[in-house]
């Protein structure tokens, strides 16, 4: 074999080689430098109101969870990704990627997501920082690190992800950090809950959680809540409600009941509208649902022994479903606006939007009018729908393959 021949064997080795080689580290270089891409000189169209007869137009596969806002799909859980922080972003009325921002060091574990469309920004943990990027643009906005009491650099803090973060107020968020394992990253212990004032580009500490409770935050129209509950059977629950930048006097709900829980005390259920906050409580043998303003009673409903479901439906009021009969009240004064025990709406996979409620089924998405409470259209998708998110004229179904779907 002649010299020239055996230099052109070594080098396809050397490409087949690389190529291997950047197949597994992407995305995953060894720079610290995240995969980013921005969509520059980008505008969205505004429309408010949804077309009257839905069918699938697009599909992104196997992309991930997501939620729709501002014209755009934020995917939080792009399964490219290598379990790494990564977020991906698609164009609400066509489904093509618009930006992207893929963490590429393995050491760089986090990855809880706040998406806040009021400000126009989505926030992603990476390690002991978080970094805002715009939702339209995907350009970046700011990095900024935790508290320096939100970070035990010996036991590993970091932000918890799931049901422990979420969007408070129109610019705060609230996230919580946990202790991580340094063995097998698992988290022992609840942390610290802290806020995110994006405008400010500050952090604030709300509290220090009690270890073993469970901690759920509510948006609503005019405050935003956050509800200790189910630290154990007999535990109260306790209600914080933040209104207009301030936070006001915890409120035990069984004391404002004017009750006490013998065996059992717990939230089941949680809808904010209209300036209140609806509770379904579960208080040892019945349960209720109950709406508080500012640490004050408005109205209770009868006591029955089965709550379905409350769901915020607009205009200040409240859908809830007690024992199979729905009713739609004015979340505070409690009027009945309407009843009827025909709607089957199970309040899982669900959206509301100029005054239809989306609702996952089987294999489809059916569509009610609420004013009426009729189905008025089943949208066939072709896979298990697992979640639905609206945005205006955007209805985006997610399915358990991890496909994204919009409708229009």
């Amino acid at each position: 074999m002649s010299v020239k021949r055996v230099w052109l064997v070594v080098g396809v080795l050397l490409l087949v080689v690389g190529g291997v080689v950047a197949w597994v580290l992407v995305p995953g270089d060894e720079s610290g430098a995240p995969d980013h891409t921005v969509a520059e000189d980008r505008t969205v169209a505004t429309n408010d109101r949804a077309p009257d007869e839905l069918r699938p137009r697009w599909r992104a596969a196997g992309v991930g969870e997501q939620e729709v806002t501002n014209g755009t799909v934020v995917v939080y859980q792009d399964r490219r990704s290598y379990n790494r922080p990564a977020l991906i972003a698609l164009d609400a009325d066509t489904g093509k990627e618009v930006w992207h921002y893929r963490v590429t060091t393995a050491d760089a574990v986090g990855g809880a997501v706040v998406v806040d469309g009021a400000s126009g920004v989505v926030v992603l943990t990476v390690g002991h920082d978080a970094v805002l990027l715009d939702i339209v643009t995907g350009e970046l906005v700011d990095v900024l690190p935790f508290p320096d009491v939100a970070v035990d650099r010996e036991y590993g803090w970091r932000p918890v992800t799931g049901p422990y973060q979420g969007l408070l107020g129109r610019f705060d968020h609230l996230m919580v950090f946990g202790a991580a394992d340094p063995y097998d990253g698992s988290f022992i212990d609840f942390g610290l809950l802290v806020r995110l004032d994006v405008p400010n580009r500050a952090f604030t500490t709300v509290e220090r959680p009690d270890s073993g409770c469970g901690y759920e935050l509510v948006s609503g129209d005019r405050s935003d809540y956050l509800i200790r509950s189910n630290c154990d059977l007999r535990a109260e629950p306790v209600v914080t409600e933040f209104r207009d930048g301030r936070r006001l006097a915890p409120v035990s709900v069984p004391t404002l009941l004017g009750v006490t829980c013998d065996r059992s005390c717990e939230v089941v259920d949680t809808a904010a509208t209209g300036g209140a906050l609806v509770l379904g409580l579960r208080m040892d043998d019945y349960e209720q649902y109950v709406s508080l303003t500012a640490g004050r009673l408005n109205w209770q409903a009868q006591p029955t022994d089965s709550l379905a479901g409350a769901a915020g439906v607009g205009g200040g009021r409240v859908m809830v479903d007690v024992g199979g009969r729905r009713e739609i009240r004015d979340g505070v004064t409690g009027s009945v606006a309407g009843t009827t025990t025909n709607a089957p709406i199970d309040w899982t996979g669900d959206a509301l939007a100029a005054g239809r409620w989306y609702q996952s089924g089987p294999h489809s998405v059916d569509v009610y009018n609420l004013a009426t409470f009729t189905r008025t259209q089943t949208v066939d998708i072709g896979c298990e729908v697992t979640d639905v998110n609206v945005d205006g004229a955007h209805v985006v179904a997610a399915c358990d393959t991890g496909d994204v779907v919009g409708l229009a």
